[in-house]
C-alpha cells in the first residue's frame, strides 16, 4: 500500500514534461481486446511439485473505459485466464481462473505515436477446481476468490491512427485464493470513439 502514493506522485510529476509531445491522445471512450497468457504464482503447500505447470490455454481480456483528459482515465475489464494444471507428488491440481477489475489509468506520451500507461487496479479474482485428483486436502488452498487493490500494471501503446492503437501489457490480477496469485500478459488492439 505504501507504493500507491509514490506511484501517483510519479505520474503527476511526469505530466508537465508531456506538454510538447504530439501524442494523439484525446479524451473519449474506448474498447479493446487482447490475447495472451495467464501468470500463476503458487505458494508452498504440504506437497511437492513434480513437473512444471501446464498453462497451455490462451488468456483473453476485454476492456472498456474513458480517457477523462490527456493523462488520466478509468476502465473496467474482464480476463478469462484459461485452465491451469500442476502435478504434485500427492495428485494433480486442475483449475481455471477469471478476474474483473476497475482501474485508474495514468498516461504518459513518449513521442508522436507512443504512450506508456500505468494502472492501479481494484480486482476480484476467482479460481475454481476443474476435477483435481488427490492432494490430501491441500488443493483447496488454491481455490477461492478475493478482492485486492493492486499496482502497478503497465502498458505500452502505439497509435496506428487517431482511433486505433496496438498495445502490449502486463499486470498482476490479484490473489485468487489463500495460496494462489494470478496475473496477465498480453497484446491487443484498442479502438477509440
Amino acid at each position: 500500500m505504501k507504493t500507491l502514493p509514490f506511484f501517483a506522485a510519479f505520474l503527476i510529476s511526469c505530466a508537465p514534461f508531456t506538454a510538447n509531445a504530439d501524442d494523439r491522445t484525446q479524451p473519449g471512450a474506448f474498447v479493446d481486446v487482447s490475447v495472451g497468457g495467464g501468470a500463476w504464482a503458487l505458494d508452498n503447500i504440504d506437497a511437492k511439485e513434480i513437473e512444471d505447470s501446464n498453462e497451455g490455454d490462451l488468456a483473453v481480456k476485454i476492456n472498456g473505459g474513458y480517457w477523462l483528459n490527456k493523462n488520466w482515465g478509468v476502465a473496467a475489464s474482464y480476463v478469462d485466464h484459461g485452465d491451469f494444471t500442476q502435478k504434485f507428488d500427492t495428485g494433480t491440481f486442475k483449475g481455471s481462473a477469471t478476474s474483473t477489475a476497475v482501474s485508474l489509468l495514468g498516461r504518459i506520451p513518449l513521442g508522436q505515436r507512443w504512450t506508456m500507461v500505468g494502472k492501479v487496479n481494484l480486482t476480484h479474482a476467482k479460481m475454481k477446481d476443474n476435477g483435481s485428483t488427490g492432494g490430501d486436502g491441500e488443493f483447496k488452498k488454491f481455490v477461492g476468490d478475493d478482492t485486492t487493490l493492486i499496482l502497478p500494471g503497465i502498458e505500452f501503446n502505439y497509435s496506428v491512427n487517431d482511433r486505433t492503437s496496438l498495445f502490449v501489457e502486463a499486470e498482476p490480477r490479484g490473489k485468487a485464493a489463500d495460496k494462489l496469485d494470478i496475473g496477465y500478459v498480453g497484446a491487443g488492439v484498442r479502438v477509440k470513439f
